[in-house]
């Protein structure tokens, strides 16, 4: 499932990031790749804030969409 349709306040693992090269390897850089836990820790209409690796990162809906999770 795409991460902004996910419930909040559960565990999750990255399965798959989808989008252009250079968004992916920016996404890399913040810790968001394949395998790696992350927690949802809110969601709005705006986008959704994530736990990965003990960081917080706010994402807006149009790059959340990008993260395929289990």
């Amino acid at each position: 499932m795409i991460l902004p349709i996910a419930s909040p306040e559960r565990d999750y693992v990255i399965l798959e990031v989808i989008g252009a090269d250079k968004l992916r390897h920016y996404l890399a850089s913040l810790g968001i790749i394949k395998g790696r836990p992350l927690r949802i820790m809110s969601q709005g209409k705006g986008g959704t804030i994530i736990l990965v690796n003990e960081t917080r990162l706010a994402l807006n809906y149009d790059i959340a969409k990008l993260i395929i999770i289990a």
